[in-house]
């Protein structure tokens, strides 16, 4: 919303401020400032340059919208940087002396606000009227004209700089193009109401005569109302032609409707029927002709005056005579008398012509086209990053895979290595070193002196502790159970001699069935288990602990249940950070390489239970009977 403001409402404005008198004053005189130079910038803001088009009829006149079309047509890539102002002289009707005098009065007063760089002139009563009044109005402003058939007075030194578009002869070509298309015409009829030697209709037609006379009879008509029109083309000859160079004008100075007109010829002329008057054209029975376009006629003029714009001297551009005339004719109408396209003059425009569903649609089939085209590139485009994207998938899973595997067998191969390193400890160092401490024994217990025997206690000490570390770096490497007694025995013994001493107090239960292992998955599944205790140890805070071992459906299950402060598993799969900590990520990766699985269940503040499963060795029916028959027995 825009607010107008005023020196009462600032007043208001101010005060409503509640500031002192030396800052309200101080406030008003920087709002002076501002408006003061606003209307400064406003002052020195340079004018666009003017275009004044003076149409001599009035704008309801069809030949007036049609150069005021054309005109705007060519204006149109100047908006913004050339302004158009129109004046209408209306004089078809108002025509006297008086309606001059005052039309000057009118535009005087207006040439002391506005300046105009060129002028249109627009048929022979606006140019007549500049010829008269132009260099009071509009001293030195060139002039550009368009739609007049004859200069009334040839243009002089006196006159305001002058160029501009003439009207060319319509009839004769009209006669020609109409002879050749009906070849086998005896009879052209010429209605007409202007025959003055000013119109030059006479001398045109005796050269129609001298060209046609021998085979063609021309009979004209004059006539101006419609009746005289409907009368002459009542019952033509079969082999004649019917040419209309007319205007309806009855004796008041109005105008016919040339629809009403053509509509009642329609149903009772058949004759080719061709005119010169643009008024006639679109309407049956007139096929065509070649006509003043006044849409052709603006053009033209607006091009001129862009070329004096430009800087060129309106006196040295040559007027422009015909050559905007076109051949204008009817599809229907050409349709009805079997007249095909190619006989028409190269520059012919038709009318009426139905549009191809290309010609409706153009600019939408384009941008559906450019639209589908660029859809398809883009969509080839992502089938072949998808494509690609597959392959790199399928070689990362691969890579995945491999790498998995070769974890696996390197954790296998380590926890074999250990296993060999252990067995060598045990079966060769320490063995050694027993049998050492065993000798020395034996020493001291014979004579000897008292300070060797004190040497001798010493190291027999000495050996014990070096005994007792090796078989602990022994049982670290690879715990001896696991191969002598199996898993569940291992791992009882590992929770009663790891777990207790740390105040957790501890509970295995074993199902009692037969569960044979093959040997990489009880070293990965005994170390699994041993990593989780050793994270409840690190980690829970649990007071109680329970192991479950059960064989379910050819495979092994183990329950590791705490009753520790728990965690959050939705980290589990997402982070692989909180994976490798906890040990999970990599416990479940080693067994899912063997075809097992984790399942973790915990929740903060209850504690955790987690699932392990690993396949079984395949075993025979019959072993797999004997186990059922002991465990029903134990039953």
């Amino acid at each position: 919303m825009m607010v107008r403001l005023t020196a009462t409402n600032l007043r208001s404005v101010i005060r409503r401020l509640r500031l002192t008198p030396g800052l309200r004053r101080l406030c008003i005189c920087l709002v002076a400032v501002c408006c003061v130079r606003t209307a400064v910038v406003y002052a020195d803001a340079p004018s666009l340059p003017r275009i004044l088009v003076l149409q001599s009829y009035h704008p309801t006149y069809r030949w007036t919208r049609s150069i005021t079309r054309g005109i705007e047509s060519v204006m149109t890539d100047y908006e913004g940087t050339i302004q158009l102002h129109y004046e209408y002289m209306d004089t078809r009707e108002l025509a006297d002396a008086k309606h001059y005098e005052n039309l000057y009065n009118l535009y005087k007063f207006k040439a002391r606000f506005r300046k105009y760089h060129v002028i249109i002139a627009a048929d022979n009563n606006a140019l007549e009227f500049l010829l008269e009044y132009g260099r009071d109005l509009y001293p030195g402003v060139p002039v550009v004209f368009c739609g007049i058939k004859n200069l009334k007075r040839p243009l002089t030194e006196s006159d305001a700089p002058i160029t501009g578009v003439l009207e060319g002869d319509t009839l004769e070509p009209t006669v020609e193009v109409a002879l050749k298309l009906h070849p086998s015409t005896k009879q052209v009829y010429l209605v007409m109401n202007d025959v003055s030697p000013a119109s030059g209709r006479l001398r045109q037609i005796a050269s129609l005569n001298e060209k046609y006379g021998r085979r063609i009879e021309f009979k004209k008509h004059v006539g101006a109302e419609p009746a005289e029109v409907l009368e002459i083309t009542r019952g033509l000859p079969a082999d004649s032609l019917l040419l209309l160079d007319m205007a309806f004008v009855d004796p008041r100075g109005g105008q016919w409707s040339y629809e009403q007109v053509a509509e009642t010829m329609s149903k009772e002329c058949f004759t080719p029927t061709y005119a010169t008057n643009p008024d006639w054209i679109a309407y049956p029975p007139v096929i065509g002709g070649k006509i003043n376009s006044g849409f052709h006629q603006g053009q033209a003029a607006a091009q001129l005056a862009l070329r004096i714009f430009n800087g060129e001297d309106p006196r040295q551009i040559p007027i422009v005579r015909g050559t905007v005339d076109r051949f204008v004719f009817d599809y229907n109408q050409l349709k009805g008398f079997n007249i095909p396209h190619s006989a028409l003059p190269r520059d012919g425009i038709i009318v009426n012509e139905p549009e191809s569903f290309y010609a409706s649609y153009k600019g939408w089939i384009w941008v559906i086209t450019l639209t589908i085209g660029v859809l398809t590139a883009v969509v080839f485009s992502l089938a072949i990053t998808i494509m690609y994207r597959k392959r790199a998938q399928v070689q990362l899973l691969g890579y995945q895979k491999q790498l998995k595997l070769l974890a696996s067998q390197l954790s296998l191969a380590e926890e074999r290595e250990r296993h060999r390193i252990a067995t060598e400890l045990h079966d060769r160092v320490c063995q050694s070193l027993v049998m050492s401490k065993f000798k020395l024994q034996q020493i001291s217990e014979s004579e000897v002196d008292g300070s060797l025997m004190e040497n001798l206690v010493k190291i027999c000490e000495y050996l014990d502790h070096v005994i007792q570390s090796t078989r602990l770096l022994t049982f670290d490497l690879s715990y001896p159970i696991l191969y002598e007694l199996g898993f569940e025995a291992a791992v009882a013994e590992w929770l009663t001699e790891q777990i207790e001493q740390h105040g957790i107090s501890t509970e295995f239960v074993d199902d009692g069935r037969h569960k044979p292992l093959e040997s990489d998955i009880c070293i990965l599944l005994f170390r699994s288990v041993r990593e989780l205790l050793t994270n409840v140890i690190k980690h829970s805070h649990a007071r109680n602990v329970k192991v479950v071992s059960q064989k379910i459906d050819g495979r092994i299950r183990v329950e590791i249940a705490d009753d520790g402060v728990g965690f959050d598993p939705s980290g589990f799969s997402a982070s692989a950070k909180k994976a490798v900590v906890s040990g999970l990520f990599s416990i479940r990766e080693r067994l899912e390489q063997l075809g097992g699985s984790v399942e973790v269940d915990s929740e903060t503040g209850r504690g955790t239970k987690i699932k392990i499963e690993a396949p079984l060795k395949q075993e025979t029916a019959e072993k797999e009977y004997e186990d059922e028959f002991e465990n029903r027995s134990g039953g």
